[in-house]
């Protein structure tokens, strides 16, 4: 687009709270960070961001807090704080006391694993807090779970949701949080039942399909480590296909070494046994592991690998085998071009939803971009969604796209197309079409200059 439009706009010149002040910091999820680093890096970085919210923070989600020190800080810059999630943290009764009543403008709080905290804590929350969403999942279970219960009921009236999750509590207990929260709309919790019923239910005698249909609300790592040591038969189900429909590696992919990655999806694939239905991993760092997919997908629907370093030889000499595909996502594979494009809609002719986002960096200037739109267009008839974000494509190249697809009703492209695009006429030409324009920022280098300047196309 540098023939339309040569003008450069000087981000140089923004005003220096538009990058700097407190409107970057309103909402601040450090939850995959924290799992990563070690604690003395976490408690490092969360006061420089916290204070460099000024008193505007919104939300916070960080899990593992280590020290009440750093807790005390965030409930003293709470500012106007609505969300507070800190699942797995260490924080101790004593210390929520204290500071409940700087969190009065809470409205979410999610506690879940943190084994310091008890009733007379949930009790300060409550008094002060005016909450509306409440999580206190506790997986070990503690003896005040009913204290804990009872606290909730008696001080948060107007809870909408409330999640106890592994807390064994009585059906008393339970009748007595409805009859106080007269607001609640979802209740999550374990009730005890052997009060009421003294026989033991035989959950070994579970068909292995029901069991794997239960087991599917679990983590893989619960899966692997914690359901095959309660039982044989729990461990047999686990082994087995019933489990390993949608298998979801996204967060563990991004953790754990290409080599072990490899191992993981090779054992659980298998364990499938041709049954999957899903799978979503991030980057695949080989084409052998890539062959190893397509060749036990069965009846594989939905397929999403970001990120991944598969070439675009294997594609073409595989897609023959992703003919039952219905979702496929291949953003940020920067190895893969058009002839691979090309294959994927030759063979997968039940293709609604395609996926093909890049970086502006990996997609600048090149040629092949239309060349993929193109063969998009030709092959892929029947996609309602598609995903063509950061990608240098001309108005002509997107308009044949709309000709070619008839059924799309959702299309992401880039706002450097939204001058030429005729929105009257594609409003009136497609009514149900849905266009989510992107800005696309590319980076140059200048030699005359040590500054970066960036061009809004």
């Amino acid at each position: 687009m540098e023939e339309e439009q040569r003008e450069f706009r000087r981000w140089d010149q923004l005003p220096p709270d538009a990058v700097r002040g407190s409107h970057c910091w309103q909402d601040i999820d450090l939850f995959q960070w924290s799992i990563r680093w070690k604690p003395h890096q976490l408690d490092q970085m969360l006061p420089v961001l916290v204070t460099r919210s000024s008193g505007s923070l919104c939300s916070l989600h960080v899990a593992g807090l280590r020290n009440d020190s750093i807790f005390s800080f965030i409930t003293e810059n709470a500012g106007s704080l609505q969300v507070l999630r800190l699942s797995g943290s260490l924080i101790s009764g004593s210390i929520i006391k204290q500071t409940a009543q700087r969190l009065s403008t809470l409205t979410f709080l999610d506690l879940t694993n943190c084994p310091r905290i008890g009733a007379q804590a949930l009790e300060a929350i409550g008094k002060y807090c005016k909450l509306r969403d409440m999580m206190f999942l506790d997986v070990l279970g503690k003896v005040e779970a009913e204290d804990e219960a009872n606290a909730i009921a008696a001080t948060m009236p107007r809870l909408k949701h409330l999640d106890l999750g592994f807390h064994l509590i009585s059906t008393e207990c339970a009748l007595n949080i409805l009859s106080r929260c007269h607001q609640l709309e979802r209740l999550i919790l374990n009730v005890c039942m052997e009060e009421e019923q003294s026989e033991f239910r035989h959950w070994d005698e579970l068909l292995p399909d029901v069991l794997g249909l239960i087991f599917t609300n679990l983590s893989i790592q619960e899966l692997l480590t914690v359901i095959p040591c309660v039982c044989k038969s729990w461990s047999k189900v686990v082994t087995g296909p019933h489990c390993w429909q949608y298998v979801d590696l996204d967060e563990r992919s991004c953790r754990r070494l290409s080599h072990q990655l490899d191992r993981m999806l090779r054992m659980l694939i298998t364990r499938s046994n041709g049954s999957l239905r899903s799978l979503h991993v991030s980057g695949l760092q080989n084409d052998s592991i890539f062959s190893f997919i397509t060749e036990n997908l069965g009846s594989l629907q939905v397929l999403r690998l970001p990120r991944s370093l598969i070439s675009d030889s294997i594609v073409k000499q595989t897609a023959q085998r992703l003919s039952t595909v219905t979702f496929l996502d291949l953003s940020y594979c920067h190895k893969i071009g058009a002839q691979a494009i090309e294959a994927i809609g030759k063979h997968c002719k039940h293709l609604v939803v395609l996926c093909r986002n890049m970086y502006s960096l990996d997609s600048a200037g090149k040629v092949e971009a239309e060349d993929e739109a193109n063969a998009i267009a030709s092959t892929m008839p029947r996609l309602k969604q598609l995903e063509f974000a950061y990608r240098c494509i001309s108005t002509e190249c997107v308009l044949n796209l709309l000709s070619c697809c008839p059924q799309l009703v959702h299309l992401k492209i880039d706002e450097f197309l939204s001058e030429e695009l005729d929105r009257k006429f594609l409003k009136e030409k497609y009514p149900k079409l849905e266009i989510l324009l992107l800005y696309l920022i590319i980076l140059f280098e200048s030699d005359e200059s040590d500054d970066d300047e960036y061009l809004d196309m």
